[in-house]
């Protein structure tokens, strides 16, 4: 049984957008305000996911750690 991914963090969600079958697309909302700050992608150029932030957008280090985590977990949970 496959682990049940964690998307909601203490500032920010992801939410599932596109799925390939093989890669799956993420867009990161701020919780306060539910708007769009980031993208969570494949990138096939360095074949691993990657965040996309949004322009002008401020990103603290616990934030950053959450990212790393979901990406993490994501990388496990596709066997990558």
């Amino acid at each position: 049984m496959a682990k049940v991914l964690k998307t909601e963090f203490e500032y920010i969600r992801l939410k599932l957008i596109a799925s390939t079958g093989r890669t799956t697309t993420w867009i990161v909302l701020n919780k306060n305000s539910n708007s769009r700050i980031a993208v969570v992608k494949w990138l096939s150029a360095w074949r691993q996911y990657s965040l996309f932030p949004d322009f002008n957008t401020a990103w603290s280090a616990g934030c950053l750690e959450d990212i790393l985590a979901f990406i993490n977990a994501l990388e496990i949970q596709e066997g990558r």
